[in-house]
């Protein structure tokens, strides 16, 4: 199973020509709240994270947001399907030895044997695709496989978030958390769980992080 690029590709096209200078995000506020509210759960063990991967990595801006704001000194591994994107990444750190990025559908690259010490979902989950439920329960499994301690994902949450935005804005999506939590535990039980929301407004984000026990 595998992620529609067409379907990704017309999204994030017309998000670049509406935020120029946002890297994937409206602006560069908007951007460090995601990073923020995904970064500081208290389960995420940052002193035991020696390797990360992020899934849909984009121009690769978080991690300048880990090595400044979490002390972040490990190795990073980008996935971005999005070519223009993934191309602005290579730029940034072609001279750089902890970074290895990839071009391509997360569901479809083997990165084996790697395994990271954790795991970030942080854009990728909030497009519509079709079979959706089926695609995020696939990640779910490849970041299960691939992570020693855990990982995070950010997300809409369809409980509270604004349903005229998601009839305005096509291809946009909002899960149900609980739901995200049944698959995860259908994959693996031994875990614990901590939900970080993002300061309300009339999207309701949130963060859930996903701890292996």
């Amino acid at each position: 199973m595998k992620a529609k690029k067409s379907i990704i590709e017309q999204i994030y096209s017309k998000y670049v020509k509406r935020y120029p200078n946002g890297f994937g995000w409206p602006d560069e506020e908007f951007a460090n709240i995601v990073y923020e509210c995904s970064t500081r759960a208290e389960i995420i063990p940052w002193k035991q994270i020696k390797s990360i991967i992020d899934v849909g990595a984009g121009t690769g801006n978080f991690l300048y947001f880990l090595r400044k704001n979490r002390n972040y000194n490990g190795f990073y591994t980008g996935v971005e399907i999005f070519d223009y994107f993934y191309n602005l990444s290579i730029e940034n750190f072609k001279n750089d030895t902890q970074v290895e990025l990839f071009n391509g559908d997360f569901l479809e690259i083997d990165l084996n044997p790697n395994k990271f010490d954790w795991g970030f979902c942080l854009g990728t989950l909030g497009t519509f695709q079709e079979e959706k439920e089926k695609l995020d329960a696939h990640i779910f499994k490849k970041l299960s496989d691939l992570t020693n301690l855990g990982f995070s994902i950010y997300v809409n949450d369809r409980k509270y978030f604004n349903k005229e935005r998601l009839k305005e804005v096509k291809g946009l999506y909002a899960h149900d958390i609980d739901l995200v939590l049944q698959q995860v535990e259908e994959i693996n039980p031994k875990f614990n769980y901590e939900i970080v929301n993002f300061p309300k407004d009339d999207f309701q984000r949130c963060s859930v992080n996903i701890k292996w026990t």
